[in-house]
């Protein structure tokens, strides 16, 4: 049996909460979301995390949960600029002031 590469599962889980939240069902894209979250996190893998936690912010709003939402476009801002993606950051910027 082939193994899954963890990267490949977090991003298939991160399109498949995408999909969720695009058809209004902002609680299973959560879902996918936060199970994409457990798995890039503890690789370390800044850019798929960062990418996970904007859409899960989207997920997150959605279901009227500004606070997490803010602190995953928080996050994902912070490792954005570490890692000097300033176009990124800027798209970040502007989601986190619509919460605002």
């Amino acid at each position: 049996m082939t193994e899954v590469n963890p990267l490949d599962e977090a991003d298939a889980l991160r399109v498949r909460s995408v999909i969720e939240r695009l058809r209004h069902n902002p609680t299973e894209a959560v879902r996918f979301g936060e199970a994409a979250l457990d798995i890039v996190r503890p690789l370390g893998h800044a850019w798929t995390t960062t990418e996970v936690e904007r859409d899960l912010a989207e997920a997150y709003s959605a279901m009227g949960r500004s606070t997490d939402a803010i602190a995953c476009l928080e996050s994902a801002g912070q490792a954005l600029r570490q890692m000097g993606a300033i176009a990124r950051v800027e798209t970040v910027e502007k989601k986190l002031e619509d919460l605002l």
